[in-house]
């Protein structure tokens, strides 16, 4: 009963469907741009357009917002991708990276 109790009121309190842990270390493509990123687990804000550029540190706030920078975005999940408010004042929307060549 104590853990339903918990599991509920966590899920109070972060946006619906979101989960760091699936977002974060993952490749995502903004479906505006030809570009891919990746808060990746060291700490470094990952970008690649043409080559992987380190953009500089990253940290995150519960429940769901990053820090970049000067910079903050919201990110919700949305059918399979990714819904990210904030960065710029845009309204981007990310899904699983394809440009990035594989191994």
């Amino acid at each position: 009963m104590l853990i339903g109790l918990f599991l509920f009121l966590t899920a109070c309190l972060s946006p619906a469907g979101f989960d760091p842990f699936v977002f974060e270390n993952s490749w995502w493509e903004l479906q505006e741009y030809p570009a891919c990123f990746n808060f990746h687990e060291t700490g470094s804000f990952l970008v690649y357009e043409n080559y992987i550029t380190n953009e500089g540190p990253w940290y995150f706030e519960e429940p769901n917002a990053y820090y970049i920078q000067d910079e903050q975005l919201e990110v919700f999940y949305k059918e399979e991708c990714w819904e990210i408010r904030g960065y710029k004042n845009l309204n981007l929307t990310a899904c699983e990276c394809v440009i990035l060549p594989r191994e």
